[in-house]
């Protein structure tokens, strides 16, 4: 499934975080994992990542599109074989590009979500290599 991504962020401060957080109190809250990888060749533009909440994964691709980011996802990968299933290698085939991804880190994410007309109100909680941040993204759909 595929769909055009347009996306803003802006890092906060802590204080700017549980203010805003306070303001959207009616949010709801998603524990996530972002494992992200790399494709070896680097004369081609494209993110790779598996979000994990609770127990599904999601395969997501990113490629640059003329406004935005062109955002292809696979629901209910096999997190130790991602690469392999058939619409992914269908994908990837069509794309011209092969399976050389490799695994780079992991991001770990409190999320609190509000959903408003035509966007989404993501405030982030990320944790990473022992350091947090803080992080706005109003996203349409």
């Amino acid at each position: 499934m595929s769909h055009l991504e347009i996306e803003y962020k802006a890092l906060l401060t802590q204080q700017q975080f549980n203010d805003l957080n306070n303001y959207f109190n009616h949010s709801q809250t998603i524990h996530q994992i972002n494992h992200y990888f790399l494709y070896l060749d680097p004369s081609v533009h494209i993110s790779c990542r598996i979000r994990q909440i609770d127990s599904t994964f999601t395969l997501t691709f990113k490629q640059d599109y003329t406004v935005g980011k062109l955002e292809t996802n696979f629901i209910d990968i096999d997190f130790t074989q991602p690469f392999i299933r058939q619409d992914v290698q269908a994908f990837l085939k069509e794309n011209s590009l092969n399976n050389i991804f490799a695994p780079i880190g992991s991001l770990t994410t409190i999320r609190h979500l509000t959903l408003e007309d035509h966007c989404e109100i993501c405030l982030d909680e990320n944790n990473y290599c022992g350091i947090s941040d803080y992080e706005l993204e109003v996203e349409s759909i």
